[in-house]
């Protein structure tokens, strides 16, 4: 699936119609769904995640400087080629981790779960485990485009074309029905005129990631500031709480939106905000001709499913795989020194986020087993690099002395033995420190979604009219 549109920063606000996007760059090339990409910058390929891989580990640039990739893709019995500049995407505000993307989704199968009570899929008669194929005669790539068609159109009545059990073909008439998707919020506009910016409230519960459906919303959260505020990232950071506002009269305690708006309605001025944590830490700061106003409510056109996944056997060749991760491995460290490439030594992983993926896989025994298999092989292929104090390193002063004659002293194999142990000792404590870095960002992103969950997304009703 190739979309039209891709966030590239602040995208837990892409569900509330902020956040920052940009054309799709695979999209604005000239790729469409359903093209079968051959090869990319020459190099064959065979699946998705070796797309994902070739684009990211991509090393050529324009004449400007920006990233390219040329794909070469088959449409139609016709090859065809486009050059495509991926975009440089945040994965981490803290670590400053960007990788480049060309905004490509795979084909997966859109299965529908259990339909919501009295929603357009139960009147319709859709059932769990139906397969959609094509929606009024569109074939569908994935549950992201499904959606987007859905939205683009609104409440039109659809027709979809169903695969059930046996394989069974039918259409199924459908009607989605408009329902707002997110819970209200109120967004602080702030700033010089040329350089406004959004600052996100929401209403939440005291433990911001509690599941008590009956548990009360009264107090104010932070969720973001759209575009990004450098200068009041860390003080405003995700979760802070709004505990006070200077209102027209007095400091006015605010733990709705409407309180907030009360406060801090009327024309633009400049608005005091106290702040404060859930560790202890408090304090304020003045917003430079802030005006309060309600969000805009988020509607989308729904017919009331949730989507499931269908878990496929695949049986891969052990040699190709441990082959392809050496491969991917060397690729990797040549892109570590090549100025055509972003990726950076500050993006290696250290045994903090090793640990940390482990633990996030330790449910699924095969994930387990794959990534214990990537981290033997990548540890092999470093530790055979001819490097002094690695294993590379003396089978190479042993070649060495072996056909010099012993030119090198002992006292010289042990200065080079230290000089590359102290630079091995620094570059583990450099990647250490960014990994600290990224474990911070990750438990940023970890909060966001969690907020997402609980407290943005809106529980659909069908019975109710939105």
């Amino acid at each position: 699936y190739v979309p039209e549109q891709i966030v590239t920063s602040s995208g837990h606000l892409a569900e509330l119609g902020l956040g920052n996007t940009v054309p799709g760059p695979a999209f604005k090339a000239g790729l469409r769904s359903g093209d079968k990409v051959l090869s990319i910058d020459d190099n064959a390929v065979s699946n998705f995640n070796q797309i994902i891989e070739a684009v990211m580990l991509g090393n050529r640039k324009d004449s400007q400087g920006n990233p390219t990739a040329t794909f070469k893709v088959e449409r139609e019995g016709k090859e065809l080629e486009f050059v495509v500049q991926p975009a440089r995407i945040e994965l981490n505000s803290v670590s400053g981790d960007k990788i480049r993307m060309a905004g490509l989704q795979p084909r997966t199968d859109v299965i529908i779960g259990t339909p919501a009570p009295k929603s357009p899929a139960e009147k319709a008669g859709l059932k769990a485990g139906d397969r959609v194929l094509s929606i009024d005669g569109q074939p569908l790539n994935n549950t992201v485009e499904f959606r987007e068609l859905l939205r683009k159109d609104g409440v039109k009545p659809r027709t979809l074309l169903v695969e059930r059990e046996g394989g069974v073909s039918t259409k199924v008439s459908i009607t989605p029905q408009v329902k707002t998707t997110v819970n209200p919020v109120s967004i602080i506009a702030y700033g010089e005129e040329k350089n406004r910016h959004q600052l996100i409230v929401l209403p939440a519960t005291r433990d911001l990631l509690t599941n008590d459906p009956a548990a009360k919303r009264d107090q104010l959260t932070v969720f973001g500031i759209s575009p990004e505020d450098p200068a009041l990232a860390e003080t405003l950071r995700i979760g802070t709480i709004i505990d006070k506002v200077d209102g027209r009269t007095q400091i006015t305690s605010v733990s709705s939106l409407e309180d907030l708006e009360k406060a801090g309605a009327g024309t633009s001025r400049d608005l005091t905000v106290y702040w404060k944590r859930a560790n202890g830490d408090a304090g304020n700061l003045t917003l430079r001709n802030a005006q309060v106003r309600r969000g805009k409510p988020i509607e989308h056109a729904q017919i009331g499913v949730l989507f499931v996944t269908k878990p496929e056997m695949a049986y891969r060749n052990p040699w190709e795989t441990c082959s392809g991760i050496v491969k991917s491995t060397f690729t990797t460290l040549g892109r570590l020194f090549d100025r055509g490439s972003d990726i950076q030594v500050k993006q290696l992983a250290s045994v903090i986020s090793i640990t940390k993926t482990y633990y996030n896989i330790s449910e699924d025994i095969r994930r387990v087993l794959w990534f214990t298999v990537l981290i033997n092989l990548n540890l092999a292929v470093l530790n055979l690099l001819p490097i002094p104090v690695l294993d590379g390193g003396h089978m190479l002063i042993a070649t060495i002395q072996r056909f010099t004659k012993g030119v090198l002293s002992n006292k010289a194999v042990i200065i080079l033995q230290y000089t590359f142990m102290g630079l091995l000792l620094s570059l583990m404590a450099y990647i250490i420190l960014h990994d600290v870095r990224r474990c911070s960002g990750d438990s940023e992103l970890q909060l966001k979604q969690q907020l997402l969950e609980r407290h943005v997304y809106k529980s659909q009703d069908f019975g109710a009219k939105k």
